[in-house]
């Protein structure tokens, strides 16, 4: 009985071993691929270890390697001119696979936030695409081909990503990041050839997140992500295991259903609740500004104000100012508004209050406000108060309000403290695994496709570093260079979109304007190009509708720097020199096509200052293809700048139509 024994299991051992694995791809090798044309390109996957791997091609290129000892193998294969379709076959050992529908042609890289992220049908009725459903129903261009990357955040780099690679038309096209496609198609018209978009985004993320970690660490204020990492990594299991001791939720779950499922909403929202016990914060402000550091969750907020005798209660109004990002208000119990949904964090609240609900004497108002990232609270630069009908202030709600947290958002969950559990015992010493802290997209969202070959990179985001320009300005050079260094191409073509006008309601009124000179200055990098929005903007909303002339602009620079086609305009006016004389400032800009355009009735946007850096609105001229500068308030100038203010929009055109870029000397 022994001996059979033994048999049954050397020979259970020995079919083990002779097992072939199944091969495996990586997702960017799924059916409808885009390939590089007249390029050698790698492709890689997984089968059984220490084995011969055969691809083969239906364009005439074959190569053959082996795999490791781990199963992962890599070989290149030759490609031809543009065109398809074709297949690629592999086989190891007794096993195929085949790769359908491939095409040859022009492939680039996507990428930033929300603005490259936003879909062909637009985020919402309030934030969408200039003529979206006639975009999507006249979209079936088959040999336009976008894979999305599906959003991952990794403390290490990964070796996949998921995704698929889907055609163009209007069942897919919907889902497709409206830049990249508007890019797409404009290349696809101009060049007659398959054009193939790996769009790898994600909303709100500032560019330290799409930084790998040897360069990121070497920009100021990142020099310690190498620790921080390493602690996070050690800590992590623990911090999850005492959050996982919670009640938890995905919050993608919560969001749908409102964030129903948080205990003592009805005991925290109620007019009889007594909060005398709970801290104190100063409203306005974001709450880790001194009270709930680096916190991410939902924190109630409750306030008793007074109505005085003789006070008229009928048709008042709520002012919460900003809130980031989402809220439910109660007054006296009774739920006057929310906004339970993502992407209003800069917009002002303004509730109706029912004659019913406010009396005299002791009135109690009570807020829920969840903050899933970055900034929490409610932090408009307004005092908040009850409005009457010409909104006056009838009561001033600023100042001290009781607050009390209840709930923190790490990695994706929702995680309802309870009276055992409570935010003072939360693990603070964490860098969790945020999507807006560094390296994490990169390793999530980029390190999976370095080795896929691409033409280039288009890039939209900045508006997540706005506060923080003079550090953008080594960053977003940094970021770059990392991503050339990844796909070993020195000079890889990196355009990117300058970011729009806006009113960021920010105490610094130039915040982003500044943002936008660190995107100017980064034009000095080889092969880089800048496409300006400042007229297609919205300074009322941070996400542009008018996607079709961003990605537009976008193309320019491609067709004439990448595929030199030299006879097209890429660039608006874009400053180089000023000379000085006398009262006047002489400016010169290179990119003015046929000449400088001014679209008005003169020149706005222009300011000159002298030594002591006091700054006038200057008088402003086109002579000569140049422009004049002079303000009787500056005797002798010595500083000028050009659209230096959050929501500026200049009227300074060359006459191809492309607006000139803001600037300072």
């Amino acid at each position: 009985m022994k001996r059979i024994i033994l048999l049954i299991t050397f020979l259970v051992l020995i079919s083990c071993t002779k097992k072939d694995t199944e091969i495996r791809l990586p997702k960017l090798f799924s059916d409808h691929v885009v390939l590089q044309q007249k390029a050698e390109v790698t492709i890689w996957g997984w089968s059984t270890p220490e084995i011969e791997v055969n691809v083969t091609t239906t364009w005439g290129t074959d190569s053959k390697t082996k795999s490791n000892k781990e199963g992962k193998w890599t070989l290149k294969l030759q490609t031809v001119t543009a065109g398809g379709p074709y297949e690629i076959t592999i086989n190891a050992g007794d096993k195929t696979k085949v790769v359908k529908d491939v095409l040859i042609g022009e492939v680039w890289l996507a990428s930033g936030q929300s603005n490259m992220e936003m879909p062909l049908k637009g985020y919402s009725t309030t934030s969408g695409i200039d003529n979206s459903k006639e975009e999507i129903a006249s979209s079936d261009y088959p040999l336009i081909r976008m894979f999305t990357v599906a959003r991952k955040k990794s403390f290490t780099p990964e070796e996949d990503c998921e995704g698929e690679w889907l055609l163009s038309n209007p069942n897919n096209s919907k889902e497709f990041s409206a830049t990249a496609y508007f890019f797409a198609k404009k290349l696809y018209k101009k060049l007659n050839v398959p054009v193939g978009i790996i769009n790898s985004s994600w909303g709100g993320t500032p560019a330290e997140a799409w930084t790998p970690l040897a360069y990121v660490s070497k920009v100021k204020g990142f020099e310690n992500t190498e620790k921080h990492l390493s602690e996070s990594i050690s800590k992590r299991d623990s911090v999850l295991n005492w959050l996982n001791s919670l009640e938890h939720v995905d919050l993608e779950v919560a969001l749908a259903n409102k964030f129903e499922n948080l205990k003592n909403d009805e005991k925290y929202s109620s007019a009889d609740f007594d909060h005398t016990d709970w801290k104190n914060m100063k409203i306005p402000s974001l709450w880790e500004q001194e009270h709930l550091k680096n916190f991410d969750g939902i924190v109630w907020f409750r306030k008793d104000f007074e109505i005085s005798n003789g006070v008229n209660v009928n048709n008042l109004k709520l002012f919460l100012g900003k809130i980031d990002d989402m809220d439910e208000t109660y007054i006296n119990g009774i739920k006057i508004g929310s906004r339970l949904t993502k992407g209003f964090w800069n917009v002002d609240r303004l509730y109706p209050i029912d004659n019913s609900i406010l009396h005299v004497g002791k009135n109690t108002i009570s807020i829920k406000v969840i903050d899933d990232f970055g900034g929490g609270g409610l932090y408009g630069e307004k005092d908040l108060g009850i409005l009457d009908e010409e909104s006056n202030v009838i009561v001033n709600l600023s100042g001290n309000w009781k607050f009390y947290p209840v709930a923190t958002i790490v990695e994706g969950k929702v995680y309802n403290f309870d009276m055992h559990n409570s935010y003072v015992s939360m693990p603070k010493s964490y860098f969790s695994l945020q999507e807006h802290k560094p390296t994490v997209l990169y390793n999530g969202m980029i390190a999976p496709l370095q080795s896929f070959s691409i033409k280039g990179v288009i890039w939209y985001q900045g508006e997540s570093n706005v506060g923080r320009a003079e550090q953008y300005q080594t960053l977003f050079p940094t970021m770059i260079k990392s991503w050339r260094e990844a796909w070993k191409i020195d000079d890889l073509p990196f355009y990117y979109v300058q970011i729009a006008p806006y009113n960021y309601g920010r105490t610094d009124t130039t915040a982003s304007a500044k943002l936008r000179y660190a995107q100017f200055l980064t034009l000095r990098e080889k092969n880089v190009g800048m496409a300006v929005i400042t007229d297609v903007g919205d300074v009322n909303d941070i996400h542009p509708s008018n996607k079709q002339d961003v990605g537009s602009r976008l193309a320019l620079w491609a067709l004439n720097k990448t595929y030199h086609l030299d006879t097209i305009i890429y660039s608006g006016p874009l400053y180089s020199k000023t000379e000085f004389k006398g009262n006047k400032a002489v400016l010169s800009f290179t990119n003015i096509a046929d000449g400088l355009v001014c679209r008005g009735k003169e020149l706005n946007h222009f300011e000159i200052a002298g030594s002591d850096t006091v700054y006038y609105k200057a008088n402003a001229k086109i002579v000569n293809d140049k422009v004049v500068l002079f303000s009787k308030n500056v005797a002798q100038p010595l500083y000028i700048r050009f659209g230096w203010s959050n929501n500026a929009v200049p009227n300074l055109f060359n006459t191809a139509g492309l607006p000139a870029s803001p600037f300072k000397n």
